[in-house]
């Protein structure tokens, strides 16, 4: 169990820290924002919801730190702190998911924030009968795919067009 603790903590301690690296790079970018979706499913990094995930990050690396401690003193506080930062994990990283956005230098996609040099193309995917996959191919080949709105697929796929290729 001590190492099921550890193993989560360490998870999603790495989930918050780069959460929080690569939001202070969108700010240092100073980049504007050209398009948001309107679909409620997916977020924005201006929403209250994406707000709350900076502070619940900064908490989750203060308990992972003392649910380590906590590990070797008292299991009784290690699991309170563990089902507290399970709970603000999965919080952020589902924030982190549904965020999308087009900015001046960068698409903000599925919580990675890519720029658009190293953007090798955007393809749809399947189409079901609410989402259509959108996925994302880096230079790298990493592959990253987020599903949009069928109302919504016309109009990125024409303001995407001027920023990369679309297949």
């Amino acid at each position: 169990m001590y190492l099921l603790y550890f193993i989560f903590g360490t998870i999603f301690a790495l989930i918050a820290v780069y959460h929080i690296f690569s939001h202070r790079k969108r700010i240092r970018a100073n980049d504007e924002i050209l398009y948001t979706l309107k679909d409620p499913g997916k977020l924005s990094s201006r929403s209250v919801y994406y707000a709350l995930t900076i502070p619940f990050s900064y908490i989750i690396l203060f308990l992972v730190i003392f649910m380590y401690l906590a590990i070797f003193t008292s299991f009784y506080t290690a699991t309170l702190l563990f089902f507290i930062i399970f709970s603000f994990g999965i919080y952020v990283l589902l924030t982190i998911d549904r965020t999308f956005e087009l900015r001046t230098n960068s698409l903000l996609f599925a919580g990675y924030h890519a720029p658009w040099s190293r953007i090798r193309c955007l393809t749809w995917g399947k189409r079901g009968k609410k989402r259509t996959k959108l996925i994302m191919e880096l230079d790298k080949g990493t592959k990253i795919k987020t599903s949009i709105a069928n109302e919504e697929t016309e109009d990125l796929e024409k303001i995407l067009a001027d920023y990369t290729k679309i297949k």
